[in-house]
């Protein structure tokens, strides 16, 4: 702001600019409602003070009515003009010297032992009575009343009264000296900020005044916080040193006294609240470590309030000055002051799991404490330290604590209701994600891995994942869908783009990735552990027939949903500028490896654009943006779930093979009996990548019927969850044919095993063929399915070199005629993408996006070569390679596309020309 003058407009800006920061990089996010004046409540005024309080603004003697005693005080100085109190008040709070504000208010947070004795110490009637006689001085001067204690107490010393009967009498005279204040209850309206909710309380309650007191002292330290970088910034660049009067310790100036002939001024020199909070001053010598209250503020964390209409209003404060401080200090620095003199941070993992464990207000929109201890968890979790063991890992109890967050955590996700109600789900998700970094946390120390391992050990023994898993994916009955079903039915049937509902079926999905992935460490983790009874019974758990929950899961994924709904019918219509578009956007908030590839619109700034007078098309894009988000929500919600199953499947035919391999001679385990249902596996995840036009005639080989799925009516799957599916592809098709050749090659007996036939590879390639061409549909995600199609092209070459290894005749010669088309689409993609250079150095490409182009290409050669290897091993005269031959060669796009691939030896492609010889091995019309 401009120190000369402040405009209203400049005040508003810097008050919102003030608010963002405390929301975005000072932790003060849940308490902002509260420490913040509505930006618009703002007015002419408040720019006056400004200017006056930061410029220093003097009253000159000549100025001065000569009848004023001023020109006496002054003896001919300039007098400054008082500060605001807001002024004097963070002057004072930030003060180097700490300000007497400041240790009143950290004397009112650590007395009487904090949180701890509140109730019982405040609850006393006693205390109650005593606190309103210091409160309001209800005793006033009566000779009557002194009289009688006299006479009680001269009584007492001539043994006429016993102690029982004197207590008695000297209470009941207490009592009637206490008159009560007028009225007898008192009204207000400030412990919610601008909602002025209206309270009744009594007088002499003293746990109410005690927990208003905390609330209160704690709320001015957060409003400092938020406010201490531009306010010293703004004395930083004052054009004068400026100075305030303490009016806490004011001594006015006495009128012919010349000792006292001016008032008391003090210089104005502030520095961080976290600085000042954790040290203290001593002058020339710099600083050095004082009363430390901030382990008392952690302890408040998991405090409930008993008399205020907000229970967790003492808890958020003092989670937002805990947040404050480690937003602000280095980690290691931050966890020794939080802990104070209990280093090991017991209390402090006591305080928050018992914040965490409070449930949320049912009537209130505001924060609530458990979401933003769970936000913190996830904030700080992979932070590195010296001792490896973070804020976010003391409180998940990895410093050997009983009383910790990762048990409160537990014990909220065996919740069903907590998974799925509308306002929890969100929590839930967050849970889960916890519970998952947890497993993958890697370079720890000695003790903090001992307690993770303990962690891990301890769910292994309740059947976490097996529990967890059959809860979400599993059914209790044919009339009993699954959790995920009924999520994925919901977006299929939504119709109102305002509705909540999909918002909670998106965490839930979440919740679900989060479990697949945490399952897909556990896997590993057992693998290497060398536990292949515990490892079969998770893969058993998926596995089992008649129909696995993995494969269920697979079938139930709402691919292809995200703009069902009105969501789809707005984000086509009434599309702002690309200008605006570009300008509004923001990136999904979330984790950064699930969100970090998606943008939403940033509905605030998108209106600015729009000015602040209403019009249609600034009620439309308002409209449009709100649809937006839905939709990128629901991809983002529907890649990470398509990712989570395809880690866990992945995963499990990885380290199946592992765990076989060792414990094969022991006869323990035989994965390699699960192949056929890893083959359903395989054929129904193709299905899902397969467009809806191409199912009638490729249902039947993935023996699924779809006509009655109301999940394949929607549109082509995203391409966002198409690339991790086809990586599950690739693994499940490697899987099978490596277990047969390992089956056909092993000298023992082998009439047991499985060996992947010449139908079910039939299949597969008739399925991938279908997966390929469908990638040339436009999909409903944001992304290009080439990534796709290259990986669909290995998996294509894997299938077709391992049958024409074998000599199976997967191609029939009576094929239908949507299969040939099936077939020449496939074909016809992948040469388009073949035509891309492919150079034998990464020096020869321009960019990364020509680098990754080539990779694509490759792929994309690899498949097509395996293909016409493949039908070159039929006789030309084959009815169907004489079909697809005449029909791919004379296409347009192939004609265009062989020119390219011939053009591309003159620029050193070598890599062009083995597809170009099979080109023209397959037929007289390639050779043409």
């Amino acid at each position: 702001l401009a120190l000369d003058r402040a405009t209203l407009s400049e005040l508003r800006e810097s008050n919102c600019l003030t608010m963002k920061a405390a929301n975005e990089e000072l932790g003060l996010s849940s308490n902002t409602s509260a420490i913040f004046c509505p930006n618009d409540s703002l007015d002419e005024d408040d720019a006056d003070d400004f200017s006056q309080d930061f410029n220093n603004i003097c009253l000159y003697p000549q100025n001065v009515d000569p009848g004023s005693q001023m020109l006496e005080v002054s003896y001919g100085e300039p007098v400054s003009l008082p500060k605001t109190p807001g002024f004097f008040i963070l002057s004072s709070l930030l003060s180097t010297s700490k300000g007497q504000l400041l240790q009143i208010i950290q004397k009112l947070i650590s007395e009487n032992g904090g949180s701890r004795d509140i109730q019982s110490f405040y609850g006393k009637s006693v205390m109650s009575k005593l606190l309103a006689i210091a409160l309001f001085r209800e005793t006033p001067p009566s000779f009557s009343n002194s009289r009688e204690y006299n006479e009680l107490v001269g009584r007492q010393q001539r043994n006429q009264l016993d102690d029982a009967s004197c207590k008695a009498a000297m209470t009941y005279l207490l009592h009637s000296m206490i008159q009560q204040p007028s009225p007898a209850v008192l009204d207000f309206c400030f412990e919610d900020a601008f909602s002025f909710e209206t309270t009744n309380c009594a007088p002499d309650d003293a746990v109410l005044w005690r927990e208003r007191s905390l609330l209160l002292s704690m709320r001015i330290l957060c409003a400092a916080a938020a406010r201490e970088e531009p306010f010293n910034r703004a004395i930083k660049h004052s054009p004068k040193q400026l100075s305030v009067v303490p009016t806490l310790l004011f001594i006015g100036p006495i009128h012919g006294s010349y000792s006292h002939r001016f008032a008391e001024e003090q210089k104005v020199n502030t520095a961080r609240l976290s600085q000042i909070l954790t040290k203290g001053s001593t002058g020339a010598h710099g600083w050095n470590y004082s009363f430390n209250i901030l382990p008392i503020i952690v302890e408040h964390i998991g405090y409930s309030a008993y008399s205020l209409s907000n229970p967790q209003g003492i808890a958020l404060n003092a989670f937002c000055l805990t947040s404050y401080i480690s937003q602000t200090m280095p980690q290691d620095d931050c966890l020794r002051l939080l802990c104070g003199t209990d280093v090991c941070g017991i209390r402090l993992s006591r305080s928050f799991s018992r914040g965490l464990s409070e449930p949320p207000r049912e009537d209130s929109s505001t924060c609530h404490l458990r979401d933003v201890i769970l936000d913190m968890i996830l904030n700080n979790i992979g932070l590195h330290t010296e001792s490896s063991l973070n804020l976010s890992l003391m409180m998940l109890g990895l410093n050997g604590s009983k009383q910790n967050c990762l048990n409160v955590i537990l014990d909220l996700i065996n919740s069903s209701h907590f998974i799925l109600s509308q306002k929890t789900s969100s929590s839930a998700s967050k849970c889960f994600e916890i519970v998952f970094r947890v497993c993958e946390l890697t370079s720890l120390s000695p003790p903090v891995q001992s307690q993770r391992e303990l962690f891990l050990e301890k769910i292994r023994k309740i059947g976490f994942w097996e529990a967890q898993i059959f809860r979400f994916l599993g059914t209790s009955g044919p009339l009993s869908p699954s959790i995920l079903h009924e999520v994925s039915l919901s977006y299929h049937s939504e119709h109102d783009s305002e509705s909540l509902a999909p918002r909670r079926g998106n965490n839930v999905l979440h919740s679900i990735s989060w479990l697949l992935k945490g399952a897909a460490i556990e896997l590993r983790a057992l693998a290497e552990l060398n536990r292949p009874s515990q490892f079969i019974s998770l893969v058993d758990t998926l596995l089992s027939p008649p129909l696995p929950l993995l494969q269920n899961a697979l079938l139930d994924l709402p691919l292809g949903q995200s703009r069902c709904g009105a969501v789809g019918q707005i984000i086509h219509n009434d599309i702002p500028s690309k200008d605006i578009v570009d300008a509004s956007s923001v990136p999904l908030p979330g984790p950064v490896d699930v969100c970090s590839n998606f943008h939403v619109i940033d509905i605030e700034k998108m209106q600015g654009h729009f000015g602040d007078e209403y019009s249609l098309a600034k009620e439309r894009a308002t409209k449009w943006a709100h649809a937006w988000n839905k939709f990128v929500s629901r991809v983002c919600a529907f890649s990470h779930i398509s990712e989570a199953w395809s880690d866990f499947t992945m995963a499990m035919l990885i380290f199946s093979r592992l765990v076989s391999r060792t414990n094969e001679h022991n006869g323990i385990i035989n994965m390699l009996g699960k192949s056929r249902v890893v083959t359903e596996i395989l054929c129904t995840t193709l299905l899902r990548l397969t467009h809806s036009g191409h199912l009638k005639a490729l249902g039947p080989y993935a023996h699924i019927s779809c006509g009655n799925n109301s999940f394949y009516e929607g549109d082509m799957i995203e391409a966002e969850c198409g690339f991790p599916l086809s990586n599950a592809v690739l693994t499940l098709t490697e899987y099978l044919v490596e277990s047969t050749l390992e089956n056909m090659s092993n000298v023992h007996d082998n009439s047991h095993s499985y060996i992947l036939s010449e139908e079910d590879a039939g299949r597969i390639s008739a399925l991938i063929v279908g997966a390929i061409s469908s990638c040339s549909e436009s999909g409903a995600g944001m992304s290009p399915a080439h990534d796709r199609c290259a990986i669909l092209s290995y998996a294509l070459a894997r299938i077709l070199t391992f049958s024409k290894l074998q000599s199976y005749c997967i191609v029939l010669q009576h094929n239908p005629s949507t299969i040939l088309e099936i077939y020449t689409q496939a074909a016809t993609l992948l040469f388009d993408l073949a035509s891309w250079p492919v150079f034998s150095s990464q020096d020869r490409y321009t960019n990364l996006h020509e680098a990754k182009r080539g990779t694509i290409s490759i792929a994309a050669r690899s498949g097509l070569s395996s293909l016409f290897g493949y039908l070159n091993s039929f006789d030309r005269s084959d009815s169907f390679v004489q079909s697809f031959a005449s029909k791919f060669f004379s296409s347009a796009p192939v004609i265009i596309a062989v020119s390219q691939l011939v053009h591309l030896i003159s620029i050193e492609d070598s890599d062009v020309a083995y597809i170009l010889q099979q080109i023209a091995l397959l037929h007289h019309d390639g050779i043409q």
